[in-house]
């Protein structure tokens, strides 16, 4: 399984990513622990849809997370990677055993993006 667009990784690898507050890496704690601890079902946490709808729409999609629902993530310069969305799909694939989900990998550079050129001010 996988495709073209985007970076394939086993969902159990990815509960052993970071996850923190507002997406960046503020008090991290690892994907599987937030998803079990912070209440990520209750009400006003998540806005779109119930686990069951959510399950109910992963079990109709043949238990797969399609491409254009990919998570989405970060591996910072000193190699953490941080899940910036897709925690509630996570937590879903990995209580259906769904091995391998679709994730839209961004890199941050690990040097400054701006470079001092002399006399250019």
């Amino acid at each position: 399984m996988g495709c073209g667009c985007h970076e394939w990784h086993d969902t159990a690898v990815i509960g052993d990513w970071l996850v923190g507050l507002g997406g960046n890496l503020v008090h991290p704690v690892p994907v599987r622990e937030w998803a079990t601890t912070a209440g990520i079902w209750e009400p006003g946490h998540y806005e779109r849809l119930n686990h069951y709808e959510l399950t109910a729409l992963i079990m109709a999609a043949g238990r797969t997370i399609e491409c254009t629902h990919a998570l989405s993530a970060i591996t910072y310069a000193d190699q953490r990677v941080g899940l910036s969305n897709g925690v509630h799909r996570w937590a879903v694939a990995s209580e259906l055993g769904i091995e391998r989900v679709p994730v839209n990998m961004r890199y941050e550079a690990p040097e400054p993006a701006w470079t001092y050129v002399p006399g250019i001010e």
